[in-house]
This record gives C-alpha cells, structure tokens and sequence, in this order.
C-alpha cells in the first residue's frame, strides 16, 4: 500500500516538472515573443508579430549541416509577406548578438534560390508539393501557418492557440533536409510527426 502511495506521489512530481519545462521554453519563445506595442496592433499584425520572433527563436533550437554560429542566416518569405517588417526587426536581435542575417522576398517559387529558413505563405498551399522539391531547399527549414501544413512535408507548423503561437513538427521533414531539432523544441511542440508528406 506504502509503495501504491509512493509510486503516486512519484507520478505527480514528474508531471508537475514536465510541466514547469514545458512553461519555461514557452517564456523563451512566446512571452519574450510579445512585442512591448502589442495594444496599438491589429490583431492579426499581432499574431504575425508573434510568428516573426517565434521563428526567430526556433532558429536557436536546430542545426544546420556543416553551419558555423557565425556564417550569415539566409531567412526567406515565399509569396505574399505577411509580416511587413516584423520578420526583419525580429532577426535583428541575431545581428545584434554577432550572426549575419539576410531576409530575402521572393515573388514565385522559379525566383527561390538557397535559404537557412523559408516561411511559405499560404496561398502556396496548392502549390506545396513543388516548393517543397525544389532544388534550392536541400537544407532549408520550412515554415507555414496554413492548417495542417506539417502533414505535407513541412518542418514547422505556426497556429494561433489561446492567443499565442502553437508549434507542429514534420521531423521526418526536417531530418530529411539534414536538419537536427533540439528535443527541447520537439518536448515544446503541441504536435511532432513523422510524414513524408511531399518531401
């Protein structure tokens, strides 16, 4: 009976740490995320304010193949850009800190040419399948927010959650592209799965 108690207790302390780990990645990613002018901003310019940092933080959660700390962060938006500037004042807190970063616009996928991070929007849906096999991308993460968007092959999944920024994993995806997920963002995840999708 001691034991049945104990192993209870045991139970409870693990998830209650599980739990505070869990609450601790989100600090670094979401609440550090929120911009300070958060009330002046549209709802949706805050959710895409959000996304910005986010994708910036995930970046220090994945390694490259062959990637120094210190080589430029080629960062690309396929598509209609729906974050203005957000993307460009989040990624400069890397510049600051000493990482290069480029922030490349890309119109169509015949202009994609090689990136570290592609968020693709989600007018691209249907187009999906030939961005993703696109020669270019060989060892990119790929970043959406349209549903589901990890079920066809893409590494990372942004949704809009109780008002902060859910993250879905693709880590056959990203494994595929040489890429390397932390398993503190894939503990972080609301969801990580392993679909070929089309890559």
């Amino acid at each position: 009976m001691q034991r049945f108690h104990t192993d209870r207790v045991c139970g409870a302390i693990r998830t209650v740490r599980n739990a505070l780990v869990k609450t601790a990645l989100w600090t670094v990613l979401v609440v550090l995320a929120m911009p300070c002018d958060a009330p002046a901003l549209g709802q949706t310019a805050y959710e895409h304010e959000l996304k910005a940092v986010v994708i910036q933080k995930i970046v220090r959660f994945v390694t490259w193949p062959a990637a120094d700390a210190t080589d430029t962060l080629v960062v690309g938006v396929l598509g209609p850009d729906p974050f203005g500037d957000a993307l460009d004042r989040a990624f400069s807190e890397l510049e600051r800190h000493g990482r290069p970063v480029e922030i490349l616009r890309f119109g169509s996928v015949e202009e994609l040419t090689r990136c570290d991070v592609l968020f693709v929007s989600a007018s691209l849906e249907p187009r999906i399948c030939e961005v993703l096999k696109h020669k270019a991308l060989d060892a990119t993460l790929t970043v959406a927010d349209y549903a589901n968007a990890t079920n066809d092959g893409v590494a990372i999944t942004l949704t809009m959650l109780d008002g902060r920024v859910s993250i879905a994993i693709n880590n056959a995806a990203a494994h595929k592209a040489g890429l390397t997920v932390s398993s503190k963002l894939l503990r972080l995840a609301r969801e990580v799965s392993a679909r070929d999708g089309c890559r």
